[in-house]
């Protein structure tokens, strides 16, 4: 999207900074819509999580 203005808030230990500097933001906002478009949907992520647990389980008996 031409022109607009991305901004972006980290965090380290001792406080937040708020991020306005054109290139590093804009990698951020592709970084993140990679990891939207990789992620699992909810029902998919639900059935992960479940398989892992009873994996969990099943290894410490």
């Amino acid at each position: 999207m031409p022109n607009r203005k991305l901004l972006a808030y980290g965090e380290i230990e001792q406080r937040g900074y708020i991020d306005r500097d054109t290139k590093s933001t804009a990698a951020l906002a592709n970084s993140y819509d990679r990891l939207a478009i990789e992620a699992l949907g909810q029902a998919e992520s639900r059935a992960f999580i479940r398989a892992a647990r009873r994996d969990l389980e099943w290894m410490s008996t």
